[in-house]
């Protein structure tokens, strides 16, 4: 079987770290990992130049973003340069030399007024500067290429966890819990929990089956939820106590922070590729690998 050789833009952050163990666990699959040493998402002009020092690739796969919402809102020049700018050198470069380019976008280009999940074909119209850059970024590939994979993601949880956020969610709220610290959760926002593992095995698919069904994907867990309900469902796994509150994203009074309402998405066209299980089938399986099960936990305290 050929080898498919694979270039990943942020293999530490909180995606691209399960992504690296999924294609690294192939055989048939060579990974580079692409430091910010190597090529800075900073620095749009240099990006042909350092790219074209890994060599042939028949993939490149970019878990880069500047996602933090507050700091995007303060620095937008910086939001547009690593979200758009220097996606658009991503996408030439592989245009030209035959590349398959896969990039990460988010739910967050939606404005929330819909109350049905968003499909491919739904009108964005980003609420923050975040969304808007992302979505521009995703503009941009499709004019400047044809064999790309642009997978919407939402919510995202991993092993690794957010760095930016100090965490994931799961592991922010668990902490604070066993703090005792009482938690006030967005009960009316809703969205699409997605499982990092489970991304990376939607890719790892694509590359090893050769798949060439080109174009834009909403990629995350089957089933939608408010924050609100996935935060008692995480309790629930773990046994943990926590005092929770429902709390309203209409309160917000910082308008820096500004997020759509609902942003469930519709993967109906993903299923053709892979079936992702549901958020829940998901969950469970992310906290059996940390660990947090509460019979696992008792299991471990007996042991």
């Amino acid at each position: 079987m050929i080898i498919k050789k694979v270039a990943i833009l942020g293999s530490t952050g909180q995606l691209g770290n399960d992504l690296m163990q999924e294609l690294l666990s192939d055989e048939n699959i060579r990974v580079i990992e692409v430091n910010r040493n190597l090529l800075n998402m900073d620095y749009p002009l240099e990006i042909n130049e350092r790219l074209s020092k890994l060599g042939e690739i028949d993939f490149l796969i970019n878990c880069t973003a500047f996602h933090d919402l507050t700091m995007c809102e303060e620095d937008p020049t910086k939001s547009f340069v690593v979200n758009n700018f220097s996606v658009i050198e991503l996408a030439k470069y592989c245009h030209e030399n035959g590349v398959v380019f896969i990039h990460f976008s988010t739910d967050y280009i939606f404005d929330g007024s819909k109350r049905s999940p968003y499909t491919e074909e739904d009108s964005a119209n980003p609420l923050n500067v975040y969304g808007l850059s992302k979505w521009t970024g995703e503009e941009m590939v499709k004019k400047s290429m044809e064999n790309y994979y642009i997978f919407r993601v939402s919510s995202l949880f991993g092993h690794l966890g957010s760095k930016a956020k100090g965490g994931n969610f799961i592991e922010r709220i668990v902490g604070m819990a066993k703090n005792d610290i009482p938690l006030t959760i967005f009960s009316d926002q809703v969205m699409s929990p997605t499982y990092t593992k489970d991304v990376a095995k939607v890719i790892q698919k694509i590359i090893k089956k050769n798949i060439t069904k080109f174009g834009v994907y909403h990629c995350s867990n089957k089933g939608t939820c408010s924050w609100y309900e996935f935060a008692k469902y995480v309790f629930k796994k773990t046994g943990i106590a926590a005092e929770l509150k429902e709390g309203s994203i209409l309160n917000q009074s910082n308008f820096k922070l500004i997020r759509p309402v609902y942003s469930a998405l519709d993967i109906s066209k993903l299923e053709g590729i892979y079936p992702m299980p549901h958020w829940e089938y998901a969950l469970d399986e992310y906290l059996s690998h940390k660990g947090m099960f509460k019979e696992e936990r008792i299991s471990k305290e007996l042991s």
